[in-house]
C-alpha cells in the first residue's frame, strides 16, 4: 500500500496499490470555492467562507487496468512511452495516440467516463479540419425541456454549414435520428452517480476536458451554466434567471450551492446570449453583467408547425378523447410559475358562458413530486368538480403535440415568468389564438397577435368568455398569428448566434470565424 497527499488547490489525495498483478488506483479531489454569503444558506454576517463540498464537487476517479494488457499494446508496451492521459487521471496512451487527433479512454468499467463516439480522430488527423465552435449538447437528450429544443433546434441549423465547422458534445451516444451524427464527440459521465452529480460533473469535468483535447476556438453553452475553469473562450446562452429571481426554484440547499456557483462562472462568459429584451435586464440586475455585453438573440419555430385543414389525424384525435365541442389547450408544463390552478378556476369560471362541450386540455406532467414546486391539479379539478370538462392526457409525442395545437380553439398561457415563451409561438405559427398573461418576455412574443391581460382569474375568464363565442375573433387572431409567426425563424436564430461567435472570437484575439457574412445559414 502506497499513500501519497499533495496539498494545494485543489487539495488531492493519491492512494495506490497493487494485488495479484492488479492495479487498483483511488483519486480524491475536493475543491474549494470561495463563495459569497448570499447564496442563502451561509450566516449573513459572514465576509467570506470557504466552502467545501465533497458530494457535488468530489472527483472520486477509479482507473482499474490490467497490466498485462497494457504491455499487449504496441503503443504502450515501452514505460516511457506511457504518460498521463489529459482527460481522464491514470488512464494511459502513448505520444503516437495523442498526435492521432482524439484521445480514447480504456473501457474497464461502467462507472468511469470514457468515451463511446469519436470521430475527431477521422475528422481532424486525417481530414486535416479543425474544430472552430464546440456547443454543449447535454440537453438534446430533453427535446421536451426549452433548452433541450432551443440546443436541437440550433444544432440542426448551424449543423448545414462546413464553414464554420461546428461539433457537438454530448454526455450520451447521439440520438439515432440526429442531424450531421458525424460532428459528435461523447464523453460519457460516470453511470453510477446519481443524475444531478453526472450533469455538474458534465459541465465542470466534461466540457473542459473536450475543449482541451478538440482544441476549438470557442465553446458555446447553451443554457445557465459554466465551468470553473475553461482556457478556451466561451459563450452562454441564459435563457432567464429564473432560479435567482423566484424562490421555489432554488429551495433546497444542493439548488442554492448550485445556483451560486453558476452566478460566478457564468460572469466569466466573452457575452452572454438571451431570448429576449425582459432576459437581458434581469441578467443585468440579478448577475451584474455588462449589458453592452448581452446579445438578444429571439428563439424561432420550426416550418413543420404550420396550419393545416382538419385531418382524419385530427379528427381520430377528438374521437379518442371524446372532444365534442371547442378545445382550450396548455402544454407549457406544471412548474409553479405556469400558472395551472389560475388557469383552471379561470376556466371553472367562465364554463357557464362558453360553448356546449368545451374541453381544457393540459398536456405533459410534472417532473417530480414536490408539491410545492409542481403543484398538483387533480385536487382543484375534483374540489371544483370539472372532472368532465379538464383532460389531462400527460406526455405526447412531437407529432401528437402538432395535431393538439391543431385541433386547439385557443391556447391559454397564464405563466407568470417567461425568458421567451416558445409554446405561445407555436400555437400562432399553427394558426391557433393565443391568450397570455402581460408579463416578462411574453408582450415581446405575441405582440398584438394575440390577447394580453394581466395573469388574474378574472382576466382569463373573461378573455375566453370573449374569444371561444366569437368565430371572427378567432379568425382576426389566426391571420395576425400566422404573421407573427413568420417574423421568428430558427434559422435567422442561428445566423444571429454566429455573428455573435464571431464577434467573441475576435474579442478573444483569435482569427475569427471565415467570413460567413451574405450566406444565409443552411445554404
Amino acid at each position: 500500500m502506497q499513500m501519497r497527499i499533495r496539498f494545494g488547490t485543489p487539495f488531492r489525495m493519491t492512494v495506490t496499490r497493487w494485488t495479484f498483478g492488479l492495479n487498483f488506483r483511488f483519486v480524491f479531489r475536493l475543491e474549494w470555492l470561495t463563495l459569497w454569503p448570499n447564496i442563502g444558506f451561509l450566516p449573513q454576517s459572514s465576509h467570506i467562507a470557504m466552502v467545501v463540498a465533497p458530494s457535488l464537487f468530489c472527483e472520486a476517479a477509479l482507473v482499474f487496468h490490467r497490466m498485462a494488457s497494457l504491455a499487449r499494446r504496441e503503443d504502450t508496451c515501452n514505460p516511457r512511452a506511457l504518460c498521463w492521459h489529459p482527460i481522464f487521471p491514470g488512464t494511459h496512451c502513448s505520444p503516437a495516440r495523442q498526435a492521432g487527433g482524439w484521445l480514447r479512454y480504456l473501457e474497464d468499467g461502467p462507472s468511469r467516463a470514457r468515451t463511446l463516439y469519436s470521430p475527431w480522430e477521422e475528422r481532424g488527423a486525417v481530414a486535416g479540419t479543425r474544430i472552430e465552435v464546440l456547443l454543449d449538447g447535454a440537453f438534446i437528450a430533453q427535446p421536451r425541456t426549452g433548452s433541450g429544443q432551443y440546443t436541437l433546434a440550433l444544432w440542426r441549423e448551424l449543423a448545414r454549414n462546413d464553414d464554420p465547422v461546428m461539433t457537438l458534445a454530448l454526455p450520451a451516444q447521439p440520438p439515432v435520428d440526429l442531424a450531421d451524427a458525424a460532428r459528435a464527440l461523447v464523453l460519457v459521465p460516470p453511470t453510477r452517480w446519481p443524475s444531478k452529480v453526472r450533469k455538474l460533473w458534465w459541465e465542470q469535468r466534461g466540457i473542459p476536458q473536450l475543449a482541451r483535447a478538440a482544441q476549438p476556438r470557442l465553446v458555446h453553452i447553451p443554457y445557465f451554466a459554466a465551468p470553473l475553469r475553461l482556457s478556451t473562450p466561451f459563450v452562454v446562452t441564459v435563457h432567464d434567471v429564473i432560479p435567482l429571481v423566484l424562490p421555489e426554484y432554488r429551495a433546497s440547499l444542493a439548488m442554492r450551492f448550485y445556483t451560486a456557483l453558476m452566478r460566478r462562472t457564468v460572469r466569466r462568459a466573452r457575452l452572454i446570449l438571451t431570448d429576449s429584451e425582459w432576459s437581458r435586464k434581469d441578467i443585468v440586475r440579478v448577475l451584474g453583467y455588462p449589458a453592452e455585453r448581452i446579445r438578444v438573440v429571439p428563439l424561432g419555430v420550426e416550418e413543420r408547425f404550420a396550419p393545416t385543414p382538419e385531418s382524419d389525424a385530427t379528427q381520430a384525435l377528438a374521437q379518442a378523447w371524446g372532444i365534442t365541442g371547442p378545445v382550450v389547450l396548455n402544454l407549457g408544463g406544471f412548474d409553479v410559475r405556469k400558472n395551472l390552478p389560475l388557469l383552471v378556476r379561470a376556466f371553472a369560471r367562465a364554463l357557464p358562458r362558453l360553448p356546449a362541450g368545451t374541453r381544457l386540455v393540459i398536456l405533459g406532467q410534472p417532473h417530480s413530486a414536490n408539491p410545492r414546486l409542481y403543484p398538483p391539479l387533480a385536487p382543484l379539478i375534483r374540489e371544483l368538480g370539472l372532472e368532465q370538462h379538464v383532460l389531462l392526457p400527460g406526455p405526447v409525442s412531437e407529432e401528437e403535440k402538432l395535431l393538439w395545437y391543431r385541433l386547439a380553439s385557443v391556447y391559454a398561457y397564464p405563466s407568470r415568468y417567461e425568458g421567451f415563451g416558445l409554446s405561445p409561438l407555436e400555437a400562432m405559427a399553427c394558426g391557433t389564438p393565443v391568450i397570455a398573461a402581460r408579463c416578462t418576455s411574453l408582450p415581446e412574443v405575441v405582440g398584438e397577435a394575440g390577447i394580453l391581460v394581466e395573469p388574474e382569474e378574472d382576466a382569463f375568464a373573461e378573455a375566453l368568455v370573449r374569444v371561444l363565442p366569437d368565430a371572427e375573433l378567432r379568425c382576426t387572431l389566426r391571420e395576425r398569428g400566422l404573421a407573427r409567426a413568420r417574423m421568428f425563424s430558427w434559422q435567422r436564430t442561428a445566423e444571429q448566434t454566429l455573428t455573435v461567435y464571431r464577434e467573441a472570437i475576435a474579442e478573444a484575439g483569435g482569427n475569427g470565424l471565415r467570413a460567413v457574412v451574405g450566406k444565409p445559414c443552411g445554404s
